[in-house]
């Protein structure tokens, strides 16, 4: 006897991938924390979010978007940083020391802000 196909396959599929895009934005957003934190000084071992960067991007690998695509993504996230950092000025680092405290402590755990 053959299985009825899922009659919920669709539905699933569908919310699975706007888990995983909303997933992946999270982690761009993280990128651009890293960046802003970078470029105002409040993370001085860039190194460290790279890191924590390049650990995490693998779980997107292909996924939503093809691997060249997504690093051009990144790296186009980090050297906007700088930019960021002259618009919106790093008075929020200065007065936001839980921030800084935050995103250090992000960098040195490899995970995302």
């Amino acid at each position: 006897m053959a299985q009825a196909p899922d009659p919920y396959a669709a539905s699933v599929a569908q919310a699975a991938r706007a888990r995983l895009q909303a997933s992946y934005e999270e982690f761009l957003n993280g990128v651009r924390t890293y960046s802003y934190a970078i470029a105002c000084g409040a993370l001085p071992l860039k190194s460290l979010a790279y890191g924590a960067i390049a650990q995490k991007r693998f779980y997107f690998v292909n996924k939503l978007e093809p691997f060249e695509a997504m690093e051009k993504t990144i790296n186009q996230i980090l050297a906007d940083g700088p930019g960021v950092a002259r618009d919106k000025g790093c008075e929020f680092w200065s007065s936001n020391p839980d921030a800084v405290l935050e995103v250090r402590q992000a960098a040195l755990a490899g995970r995302m802000p």
